[in-house]
């Protein structure tokens, strides 16, 4: 990958060689000082560029016009493409330039490529996109050592080499011909096994501080808890690169803060707002919904640059996170609490093997049906029925609830078209999520007596407000709480839509 006559610098570089010497002695013995701006010594050239007596911004303008004139063909087997060195990424480095002309470089050493520094640079992106276009099939990129963790141990991930064209091997040649001469500089490329730029040793030399940190401990509290991080968590923060020329133990800050942010958001409370009801009918207005104060963490810059700092020297962190109170407000509206009373009739049916009074179950679905607490408080009238009526109301064995429909299962009642469902052994047992809070039995029927004739009035499953406050009858507070308190009666918000 030559130009032609490049021979002749080689051949003339003695006398090349001589006249420069004698130039820089005779200059010295005049008593010449250097200008104020370095400038390259008179006759010294870059391959075929001549620099001589020129500053370095001056030479960079000359050797980047030289480069427009020049055509670089890569070929790998027979595939052929033309580029001109500035889409390849390949320009003169002005810092490289001005290193040279401060140090009076001379053109005895930019005729030997063994001893001079290119003033090229190469911009690694480009040249590897116009690469990209040659790689072959067989081509496998090399995979760098890492670092995993296996019972709470780290464990070298080790490296593979590659196959392919080597990058850096291509910017070297094209670098060390590219000012030899004008017109086409041909380079073969050459497929070649590529080394991983992280080997096995580099990380294993690096485990042990790695292990280190991960046996570390690194505590922060907040308003609810102390969270420890973990063996695994710490070694989520750290990562093995190259830098600065060297392998090392670098740390991921936004890993590290986004760890934090997670802890702190999770004691972290969002206000609850006060409603006040104030109705058409009249009647004293009332408070459906307490507000609650929440809380919100401060920032946190200062928690984060000391976990940082500590996990750089490998010690021991303990921060705390600091939370602002926020205040809840307050709101009012107006509720269209008149409505016209509605009635409904139902019967009631036993489904397989029950072990529950049915005697019992049917007096105290009618006494749940018809409260003023209930339904019965939306003027919503429930009257029994030996047979058919507008529901039926179902007390059945677990698995005839779970062969009724694939919605439900035998854990839990269930509403299904006409017939609304209880489970017989949540009748008489309630469920873990209910008795953990301290529900009572009592109040359990209640609530799964109100919850599926609510399906049936045509209201889907509804969330929890906040922590602390009463559920809605129409949450699954069976599987589940989500932070509220028990309650088998509708909201005064559910009773105004069963009213409309």
């Amino acid at each position: 990958m030559k130009y032609p006559h490049s021979h002749l610098l080689k051949k003339y570089q003695p006398v090349i060689s001589s006249l420069v010497v004698l130039l820089v002695g005779a200059g010295m013995a005049l008593g010449v000082q250097p200008n104020e701006t370095p400038r390259f010594s008179s006759l010294m050239r870059y391959g075929v560029v001549q620099v001589g007596g020129l500053t370095a911004t001056e030479a960079k303008s000359k050797i980047d016009a030289h480069l427009r004139s020049v055509q670089i063909e890569l070929r790998y087997g027979e595939k052929r493409q033309m580029y001109q060195p500035a889409d390849l990424g390949i320009a003169a480095n002005l810092e490289t330039l001005r290193e040279a002309a401060d140090a009076g470089e001379l053109a005895l050493n930019l005729t030997d490529r063994s001893t001079a520094k290119s003033p090229l640079g190469v911009e690694e992106g480009r040249l590897a996109r116009a690469v990209v276009s040659f790689r072959a099939a067989a081509f496998v990129p090399p995979v760098n050592a890492s670092f995993a963790v296996s019972s709470g141990q780290a464990q070298l991930k080790p490296s593979a080499a590659g196959y392919g064209l080597a990058e850096k091997d291509i910017a070297r040649d094209i670098v060390a011909d590219a000012l030899d001469g004008q017109g086409v500089l041909r380079v073969a490329l050459r497929a070649q096994t590529l080394a991983p730029d992280i080997s096995d040793a580099a990380v294993t030399r690096l485990l042990p501080d790695i292990q280190a940190r991960m046996n570390t401990r690194f505590e922060i509290k907040t308003r609810t808890a102390l969270h420890q991080a973990s063996g695994e968590e710490v070694a989520s923060w750290l990562a093995i690169a190259r830098k600065d020329g060297a392998v090392q133990m670098l740390i991921n800050e936004h890993a590290v803060t986004s760890y934090i942010s997670q802890i702190a958001n999770s004691a972290a409370v969002e206000p609850v707002r006060e409603v006040t009801s104030r109705y058409v009918s009249g009647r004293s207005s009332t408070i459906t919904q307490r507000g609650a104060d929440g809380y919100r963490a401060r920032a946190t810059a200062d928690l984060q640059d000391g976990l940082l700092a500590a996990l750089r020297k490998g010690t021991e962190y303990k921060g705390e996170i600091d939370y602002e109170t926020v205040a809840f407000t307050k709101t009012e509206r107006t509720v269209d609490d008149t409505y016209v009373s509605r009635s409904f009739t139902y019967s009631v049916e036993v489904w397989g093997t029950v072990y529950a009074d049915v005697g019992e179950f049917r007096s105290l679905a009618a006494e749940t049906l018809n409260s003023s607490s209930g339904w019965g408080g939306a003027g919503i009238r429930f009257a029994e029925v030996a047979s058919g009526g507008s529901f039926t109301l179902v007390l059945a064995e677990p698995a005839r609830v779970a062969a009724i429909s694939p919605i439900c299962s035998s854990e839990y009642s269930c509403r299904v078209g006409r017939y609304v469902i209880i489970n017989d052994q949540r009748w008489r047992t309630a469920t873990p999520s209910w008795n953990g809070a301290g529900g009572s039995l009592r109040d359990y029927r209640h609530m799964v007596v109100n919850h599926e004739t609510g399906h049936w009035l045509g209201f889907g499953h509804a969330y929890c407000s906040g922590s602390g406050q009463p559920a809605p009858v129409m949450q699954q507070q069976s599987i589940s709480l989500q932070g509220c308190a028990f309650n088998p009666w509708p909201l005064e918000s559910e009773l105004i839509r069963a009213r409309r």
